[in-house]
């Protein structure tokens, strides 16, 4: 390409044109024009005067003003985008729907055959109709580019059938053939006709323009009165159809046009045909020639062979071969050179065919080609019959300048005759790099990681320098932002970052406003979830409109949590949603209300903001005093946005024509939007504005449904801008465009799984090119992806990086990648040595140990990563590595990350409060109070789901409150029926005529459940209960020398060097106790936990020692404490449960090692769990093996080492000789002092 483009700046210096004269040059694509317009500034100093244009748009308007500026539009009337409104008429008339030749296509899109005579038709016809227009109007377009003779012939009023292919030999009998052929006749029929209708509004004939347009041109007269430019070029351009190449031949005779095609190859190529289609040929015994025919089509959509070449082309092509070119006369291993280069053969296929039809003209051929491997005695450009290397250069050649040099000289490394055949070592120098990966992910971070290292052993390289490919860019743009945009300042100070820009990302992906466009056409149809609601919230050109921040967003977040807003206008919204209505049942029983509604959410607030302070009942609703002050003005402005809302749902139903809906649009974009610097508002106003102008074009004014401008704008918001962000300096992220082969250093390609890439296109039914025989210049989606490979491959200049997920993250089994991956992997390994998985067992590969594929380790922070000759520079992953394989064993004995800066408890006063919280999960204590880290999800998620079944957490509050209530010494003003209705009215139950029976159940269970603790505890009436506070002193000074103590191992060196410094000397521990009938009482109205256990262990360990202390103030009420219960109630099993503690041995020193491990744990994270322990008790046999099923658990909700907290200092499962020490310490004596009570009494009430 850099030789194409040293011929062009040659031919614009030799031959200058005018001053003023532009010099035209026609490229496929945006990036094309960028690069060639940076290499021409960057050798002359300057890029002036050069015009660039499509190829479609400049030749459309070239003909026009050749052929009749009066009879040919400016605007063609058959593009594609103006040709679907055109046909959408067409299939609405009365004469297509009338005619039963178009009763296929009548029958797709309208379902009911009685709205013809009114024309009226729903939102899902028009919408049918309309898509079925815009794909029929792509057909034609291909039509009148790849089959003008079709055009022609429909043109005429000939609606015959074409010649089909073989239709009835595919298929299990003849009369199923029949029956093919038949529908694909008809379909030939019936688009004959629509096409007939179609030029009857506007005539216009393909070949008579193009013939017409070259009758002018050589009308001397006329042709002066045209302004043709002084010369044209054509560059990097590999494909065009017969009908343009005709025309710009004729073109020719007038004035200089030059062609710059990217030739892979200096020899004559045009012959070569794959391995496969060689040896079919030779097996039937057949001349080679006469079986020429293209590998890529067998695959391809029309899962066809076809050969390209016509007779006269055939003749010539044969009379270049030598006589002894039958390959019935040739054995298999001649078949290599009739193949020439596998890559170039099984890839090449669409240049090949482009080099035929070009071929075809007379034409003035200039061959400039340049080895791939750089020759010792010359680094010049080299002609044909030079560009042959010397020996010495190619054995000194990198693997990538070895493969590129193949496919320039036509050889293949893998025969006989080639250099390194007898060569047994493998060519590996990471010039070629393959790597498998896990997913997605997982390819881009070694991607990053290989890119670093470049950049270190060529300081020459820049971000400009790399390109990275992939065949859809949006499936990697997320991994990207986090790796390359976001990821680098997490690795390390000395990394330096290497910016990115994505290309060819669609504005629905790349453009948050867009998104949120598309979603509003979606507002009658829409639930208004609360969800998407605060998601437009959090776009910036809204809040800019209405006057919010971020903090704002927040505030309302959380207003609309607690006032239970789900979804729903109102009441009547969500009876049109539901499509129910109070004529079909009462309100009772379908369940239709405004609960959940942003109307009962609003009352909720506004009324709490003007009665009271306090939550109130009022007109059956529960008013939330949430709205303070000034809060009462950002309520207003969101009740505008959802008032807004409501009323462009309802105003957006109606239909339209294009230029009503252009105002209406534009006015919802000034109501809703104010960012005029926001992209994506210029985006959805230029959709907009293409929707009138191409209605305008095709005269088209009928009203237009919403169903269809939905359709229509999220067709333009999902075509890929590929002029934006492609080389602007940074390492360029884009997908894989046909014809865009620019040389770059670097050049990666990720994504090159099978079945992804080649992409496929599944073809229409009705589409004709893909029912009759294949014509030389035909496109199809995989022959552009193969030649795209290809023109990777010989772009690349340094190295090239291919990249496929090789593993399943499953299970982690192999999967394959690409064909045209493997085609190169398989090449690599018979030509140059490679030791491939499976591919190199007929070389005598004995195991498949050594292997030139980099396979990256499914997670970032593996061992592995940081090994080998790509180690990965992220320092957060190896932190994590470190905390897994280092720091681990430190991390159980407690040494390593204690500090003295940590969070310390008052050596004073400690509440029991704390040492329950700490010991209901101690590292999560440690991680929030020393290290202030929170790792659970604080975000709040609002659900757009109202509740069909209750919360477990709001049943159990319901249920404990009852009991509370039940349990009171004196009943407080707030009545039962008053909780009930409370609960009711929250907004946290299901708004269900079943609620009210669940309520009555838990009131029930609760009830019956306190009349079972005041059956237990006392024979009186009633039930009285004392809550006083009970102190003790703790004296810790010289408790590290009680060897009595430390004896069980309980801590190690490191543990009391720590202790030493934080533990006070002197403890008062305070808790609150409910005494009743000489019994500390704990209750409540759920199964036992283990921190329930731990609770009344800890009281009564308190009590123990408070009985002890003759001077404490309350020791005459501690001394007459036997026990302290626990109640508990299993909603499950539907019983109770009692457990208690009463004189557990040595009390004290029990209580002293659980607060000398609360304090150690202020300052080291420790593994200690009750249900660790509890599992302990529970088992007979408690090892390695039964911590691990315990650790991950898969029949569990969540394993105990899911915990965020403890996979943060845990990553793997410990030893457990290690930690069961400490756990046996502290939990064995309070599962053996543990007494259950067996419960004789039978629950009365069930539900």
């Amino acid at each position: 390409m850099e030789n194409l483009l040293v011929l062009l700046d040659k031919i614009q210096q030799l031959s200058p044109l005018p001053v003023f004269a532009q010099d035209t040059v026609i490229v496929q694509n945006a990036g094309m024009q960028h690069w060639l317009n940076m290499s021409l500034a960057e050798q002359r100093g300057i890029s002036m005067n050069m015009s660039y244009a499509l190829p479609s748009q400049f030749l459309w308007n070239l003909i026009r003003n050749l052929a009749s500026d009066e009879d040919v539009p400016e605007q063609s009337p058959y593009s594609r985008e103006v040709l679907a409104w055109r046909i959408d008429t067409l299939l609405a008339s009365n004469e297509v729907i009338e005619d039963s030749a178009f009763q296929v296509a009548s029958d797709y899109w309208q379902a009911d055959l009685n709205n013809t005579a009114n024309n009226s038709y729903s939102e899902a016809e028009q919408l049918k109709r309309y898509q079925l227009a815009c794909q029929l109007a792509d057909l034609y377009e291909q039509y009148l580019i790849f089959r003008p003779e079709w055009i022609h012939a429909w043109h005429q009023g000939e609606f015959t059938a074409f010649d089909h292919q073989t239709s009835a030999a595919a298929s299990d009998s003849i009369e199923e053939g029949e029956h093919v052929e038949e529908t694909e006749a008809s379909n030939a029929v019936w688009q004959g006709k629509l096409w007939h209708l179609l030029v009857r509004e506007q005539p216009y004939d393909p070949r008579e323009l193009v013939a017409l347009a070259i009758k002018n041109l050589n009308n001397v007269d006329r042709l002066k009165a045209q302004a043709l430019p002084h010369r044209l070029s054509f560059f990097g351009i590999n494909a065009m159809a017969p009908l343009w190449l005709e025309f710009i031949n004729a073109l020719s005779e007038q004035i200089d046009v030059h062609f710059f095609h990217l030739n892979p190859c200096y020899a004559y190529w045009g012959d070569v045909v794959t391995e496969k289609n060689a040896i079919e040929a030779w097996l039937k015994g057949t001349d080679f020639s006469a079986e020429f025919k293209s590998s890529d089509e067998s695959c391809s959509e029309n899962n066809q062979q076809l050969g390209f070449f016509t007779e006269k082309e055939s003749t010539k092509v044969e009379s270049t071969k030598t006589k002894d070119s039958d390959v019935e006369n040739t054995d298999l291993a001649d078949i290599n050179r009739q193949v020439g280069n596998p890559l170039l053969a099984n890839l090449g296929q669409q240049g090949r065919e482009f080099m035929a039809l070009l071929y075809q003209y007379s034409t003035i051929n200039i061959d400039v080609f340049e080895s791939a491997v750089a020759d010792l005695a010359s680094e010049d450009s080299m002609s044909a019959d030079q560009a042959n290397p010397s020996a010495e250069a190619i054995a000194q050649a990198n693997i990538l300048a070895s493969v590129q040099q193949d496919i320039l000289s036509l050889t293949d490394a893998r025969s006989p005759e080639s250099q390194n055949h007898d060569n047994q070592s493998p060519k590996v120098d990471g010039s070629i790099l393959i790597t498998s990966a896990h997913s997605a992910l997982r390819e881009v971070q070694g991607l990053h990681d290989w890119l670093l290292h470049q950049f270190n052993q060529d300081k020459s390289l820049t971000p400009k320098d790399v390109l990275v490919m992939c065949p859809q860019v949006e499936q990697y743009a997320p991994y990207v932002n986090a790796v390359f945009t976001r990821g680098w300042q997490d690795i390390a100070d000395e990394v330096p970052p290497l910016p990115c820009s994505i290309a060819d990302r669609i504005s629905k992906d790349a453009e948050p406003l867009v998104a949120a466009f598309s979603q509003l056409l979606t507002l009658p149809d829409s639930r208004f979830q609360v969800s998407s609601l605060i998601a437009l919230l959090r776009l910036p050109a809204m809040q800019a409109r209405f006057g919010i921040n971020l903090d704002d967003i927040e505030k309302i977040t959380h207003w609309l949590e607690v006032s239970c807003v789900h979804w729903g206008l109102d009441k009547a919204h969500k009876q049109q949603v539901l499509a129910q209505s109070e004529a079909q049942e009462s309100e009772k029983l379908n369940g239709t209300s405004d609960s959940f509604t942003w109307q009962q959410g609003f009352t909720r607030l506004m009324r709490g903001f003007a009665f009271a302070d306090h939550s109130v009942i009022y007109q059956n609703q529960m008013l939330l005093p949430t709205i303070e002050g000034s809060d009462s003005e950002l309520l207003g402005k969101l009740m505008l946005i959802i008032e807004q809302l409501q009323l462009t749902a309802i105003s957006m139903s109606k239909a339209r024509t294009a230029a009503q809906w252009q105002q209406f649009l534009f006015d919802l974009l000034q109501q809703l939007f104010d960012d005029e610097n926001d992209n994506g508002l210029n985006v959805v106003r230029s959709a907009v504005e293409s929707l009138v102008e191409y209605c305008q074009h095709a005269a088209y004014t009928s009203n237009i449904s919403l169903a269809v401008i939905r359709d229509f704008l999220n067709s333009h918001f999902s075509q890929p801008d590929p002029g934006r962000q492609f080389m602007i300096g940074q390492v360029t992220f884009c997908s894989m465009l046909p014809m865009r082969s620019i040389p770059f250093k670097i050049i990666a390609v990720l994504g090159l799984n099978d079945g992804e890439f080649p992409r496929q296109r599944q073809p229409l039914s009705f589409d004709l090119m893909t029912t009759t025989p294949a014509q030389l210049g035909d496109r199809s989606r995989r022959g552009d992806d193969r030649y795209l490979f290809l023109e990777a491959i010989i772009s690349a200049r340094q190295a090239l990086y291919l990249s496929y997920q090789g593993k399943n993250i499953r299970n982690n089994k192999d999967r394959q990648p690409s064909l045209v991956l493997k085609e190169l992997m398989e090449y690599l390994a018979r030509g140059y040595g490679w030791q491939l998985l499976g591919l190199n067992a007929e070389a005598g590969a004995k195991t498949n140990t050594l292997s030139q594929v980099r396979q990256l380790p499914m997670q970032a922070f593996s061992e592995k990563n940081y090994l080998g000759r790509f180690a990965s520079f992220d320092a957060n992953w190896l932190h994590l590595r470190r905390a897994k394989v280092d720091i681990e064993p430190t991390v159980i004995n407690g040494a390593a990350i204690a500090s003295e800066n940590n969070v310390v408890i008052s050596d004073e006063i400690l509440s029991a409060t704390d040492v329950i919280r700490f010991y209901q999960h101690p590292s999560r204590y440690y991680a929030q109070h020393a290290l202030y880290l929170y790792l659970d999800n604080t975000n709040t998620v609002i659900n757009d789901v109202e509740p069909f079944v209750p919360n477990h957490l709001d049943s159990y509050l319901l249920r404990q409150e009852l009991l509370n209530y039940y349990l009171a010494p004196t009943q407080s003003k707030q009545s039962c029926d008053d909780i009930l209705l409370s609960a009711k009215l929250s907004g946290n139950l299901p708004d269900l005529p079943s609620t009210d029976e669940l309520i009555k159940g838990w009131q029930k269970d609760s009830e019956d459940f306190s009349q079972f603790i005041i059956t237990e505890l006392t024979q009186n009436n009633g039930l009285t209960i004392a809550p006083i506070d009970c102190n003790v002193m703790l004296d810790l000074a010289n408790i590290l020398t009680n060897q009595t103590l430390l004896a069980d191992g309980l801590y190690s060196n490191s543990d009391l060097e720590i202790l030493t410094k934080v533990l006070p000397k002197r403890l008062t521990l305070n808790c609150k106790l409910t005494i009743v009938d000489n019994k500390a009482l704990f209750y409540r109205s759920s199964s036992a936990k283990a921190k329930d256990l731990f609770t009344l262990y800890l009281h009564q360990l308190i009590i123990q020692i408070a009985q002890a202390d003759e001077a404490n103030e309350n020791a005459d009420i501690f001394a007459n404490i036997s026990a302290t219960h626990g109640y508990y109630f299993d909603t499950k099993s539907q019983k109770p449960s009692q457990f208690y503690f009463s004189d557990i041995e040595d009390a004290k020193g029990q209580l002293l090692r659980l607060i000398t491990s609360f304090y150690l744990g202020q300052h080291q994270p420790l593994l200690l769990n009750g249900d660790i322990g509890e599992k302990i008790r529970k088992s007979k046999v408690f090892e390695q093996t039964q911590f691990e099923q315990f650790w991950s658990d898969s029949n569990s909700f969540q394993a105990f080492g899911d915990d965020a907290y403890v996979q943060y200092f845990w990553p793997q499962c410990p030893d457990y000789d290690e930690i069961s020490p400490r756990l046996l310490t502290l939990y064995q004596p309070m599962f053996d002092a543990l007494q259950t009570v067996k419960q004789s009494v039978k629950q009365g009430a069930k539900k």
